[in-house]
């Protein structure tokens, strides 16, 4: 069953977005056009990742 799409759920919040899981849904934070939902921080965050390198001076 995919509550998200048969209107079962309770994420009534326009903040909020449904997000069907195995077993049920979470409501998830909508995130705005240039942000991805991170389930692991439980935020939305840029899709674009900065890098940063690290360099090592090594001494002959």
């Amino acid at each position: 069953v995919d509550e998200c799409t048969e209107g079962l759920d309770d994420c009534a919040d326009p903040q909020l977005q449904c997000r069907n899981t195995v077993g049920g849904y979470g409501c998830i934070p909508r995130c705005s056009a240039d942000l991805l939902f991170d389930p692991q921080q439980g935020a939305c965050v840029s899709k674009f990742k900065i890098h940063s390198h690290s360099h090592t001076l090594k001494q002959y």
